[in-house]
């Protein structure tokens, strides 16, 4: 049962990566003032697939305003995707709101 067990994992492993190359070409094909308005180093685009999240570290600059219509805007548009799609995306259906909030546990920050 070890084996399968790797074999999971491996599989998994994959998977990720595939996604992640997927969303790095996606990113690659934004102009730099796009990427850095979403949050992404252009630089660590460059830097390909291992230089995962690719984020810019959070400044007062950078950080996305939290309005309330925002948040209500951000948790509908999320709410609409299937439970698929939200898995795809690391998200749980009762996480919506934390995650609009606070960004994914381990993969997005919110700024200070």
């Amino acid at each position: 049962m070890r084996w399968l067990k790797k074999y999971a994992e491996s599989l998994i492993a994959s998977s990720e990566r595939i996604g992640r190359a997927e969303a790095l070409r996606f990113l690659r094909n934004l102009s730099e003032p796009e990427q850095i308005r979403l949050g992404f180093s252009p630089k660590l685009l460059r830097k390909g697939v291992n230089a995962w999240p690719w984020h810019l570290e959070p400044t007062a600059a950078t950080a996305p305003e939290l309005s309330p219509e925002k948040i209500r805007k951000a948790e509908a548009e999320l709410s609409a995707y299937t439970d698929r799609e939200l898995a795809e995306l690391g998200i749980g259906r009762g996480d919506i709101s934390y995650v609009v909030r606070h960004g994914r546990p381990g993969i997005d920050r919110k700024a200070a």
